[in-house]
């Protein structure tokens, strides 16, 4: 069963290797790369992903692994 919720900063090291693993493989689906990105640090990731009532991302889970995501702006 997938469960879909917003990812939170406790979630950032799952987050960050799924959007890293996303960038490298299929960077014509994003503005970043992953250059850029590979070099920032999970204090940085866990302030990008913090909830706020005009910025979240949903998440997809399998188990309780990161399997999705979508970013709502």
């Amino acid at each position: 069963m997938v469960a879909i919720r917003a990812i939170t900063p406790n979630d950032a090291v799952s987050y960050w290797d799924l959007r890293l693993n996303a960038l490298k493989n299929n960077p014509e689906a994003f503005s970043a790369n992953y250059e850029d990105s590979a070099n920032l640090t999970l204090d940085s990731v866990r302030t990008r992903i913090q909830v706020t009532e005009d910025h979240f991302i949903l998440g997809a889970f399998h188990e309780d692994v990161i399997v999705g995501m979508d970013r709502f702006c």
